[in-house]
């Protein structure tokens, strides 16, 4: 019998946490647990910048129950915010910790 690969970890980064000092914590923890074997896939947030890029394109944020009501404009700034320079922030963090 072979030894298996491990399962994956899943870590979900919170928007605030993205442009953080603790961002750059984080990596070299994940780095860590990369060195050990451990499988890591990344999902990150970015609720406060797309709220703030929204307000300086002169977008209202709408949320009900605490929960993003995405209309198309608002889908086209998640995209710009999240896709792109959360993204590469986020990545070009992970990238320097190794």
């Amino acid at each position: 019998m072979t030894a298996s690969a491990p399962r994956p970890i899943v870590v979900k980064i919170g928007g605030e946490v993205v442009t953080s000092v603790e961002a750059q914590r984080l990596a070299a923890d994940l780095r860590v647990l990369v060195d050990d074997g451990a499988r890591i896939a990344i999902v990150h947030g970015g609720g406060p910048q797309a709220a703030a890029q929204q307000q300086r394109l002169g977008l209202t944020t709408t949320q009900i129950a605490g929960r993003r009501v995405t209309d198309a404009a608002t889908l086209d700034v998640i995209k710009m915010v999240i896709a792109g320079k959360l993204n590469v922030d986020l990545c070009a963090t992970l990238l320097a910790a190794g």
